[in-house]
């Protein structure tokens, strides 16, 4: 879940949605959490480490980058809860999180350089 999505909101909704289709299918449901991680705030797109990736980015890519969020979990999560400031990025083929992910090299290389420029401090 991104920030500012409660996670009892969400989950309220899935036993409404399925309490509603077993009504309707004569069926029972049971739902049970795997893992649960509340999604801490965002980091301000106005944070240094953003403003020095959309940077790279730009530099790298030639486009100007914007931020914003994404489905799914990553290492950054964690960071932001422990209130570091963290942004994630990375050139995708439009399979990221899918079956099959993958990515080219010439995006890796991209990637590797936007990085060298990030970590230079350019």
């Amino acid at each position: 879940m991104l920030p500012g999505i409660a996670l009892e909101d969400v989950r309220a909704e899935i036993e409404a949605r399925f309490r509603a289709i077993a009504a309707e299918e004569g069926a029972q449901v049971a739902i049970s959490e795997v893992q649960r991680l509340q999604a801490p705030p965002a980091t301000p797109a106005d944070a240094p480490v953003v403003k020095a990736l959309g940077r790279a980015i730009a530099r790298v890519h030639g486009v100007e980058p914007h931020a914003g969020g994404i489905g799914g979990g990553t290492v950054a999560a964690f960071c932001r809860q422990r209130g570091l400031p963290v942004a994630v990025w990375s050139s995708c083929q439009g399979t990221a999180h899918m079956p099959n992910e993958w990515t080219s090299l010439s995006a890796l290389i991209k990637d590797a350089q936007v990085l060298a420029l990030l970590y230079a401090g350019l």
